[in-house]
């Protein structure tokens, strides 16, 4: 079951921001915590299918893309990255194949509102093992947390630094 999958793991990602490699290699990553924490290391793999890939349909070989860059024969968990309304529903149907064929053992959103939920799950036969969302104190998102836990989707918190310290600095400069 993909929840399984989602308990007390490491979580190593790679992130791409336009066409840049933002963090180190999952090798290297994986070499750094084994030493920094002392193996045995359990990894858990994060992919997303991006804007781009989305809207162009190659939500296959953007998953065997990245697991080729990442040297792994499956995916912990592959997330679609943000709810285009013209193809996350199409996006959703290949991406529970891939899950189907175990190229990723869990599938998952981000950036998915309630009212994305509510249509996604109306036509989907897996329901989303995660939806990322960006969560912090300044940004508690309470109504939906409750309602993905209603639903048996697993909450994981992103938070953008940057984003996170204007507005902490907005609110003391009201103050």
């Amino acid at each position: 079951m993909a929840e399984e999958y989602l308990k007390n793991v490491w979580l190593v990602t790679r992130v791409y921001k336009y066409g840049m490699l933002i963090m180190l290699d999952a090798t290297n990553a994986v070499r750094f915590f084994c030493y920094r924490r002392g193996c045995p290391l359990t990894v858990f793999i994060t992919t997303k299918l991006s804007n781009r890939d989305q809207i162009a349909g190659n939500i296959r070989l953007a998953l065997q893309n990245s697991m080729k860059r990442l040297g792994v024969k499956s995916i912990d968990l592959y997330l679609i990255h943000w709810p285009n309304p013209e193809t996350f529903f199409d996006c959703w149907g290949k991406m529970e194949k891939l899950y189907e064929e175990r190229m990723a053992k869990a599938i998952g959103v981000c950036n998915f509102h309630q009212l994305h939920l509510e249509r996604l799950l109306k036509i989907a036969s897996i329901i989303p093992a995660v939806n990322q969302v960006e969560l912090h104190p300044l940004l508690l998102q309470k109504e939906l947390c409750e309602y993905c836990v209603s639903k048996s989707i697993r909450v994981e918190a992103y938070f953008p630094p940057c984003s996170y310290t204007s507005k902490v600095n907005k609110k003391q400069s009201v103050g």
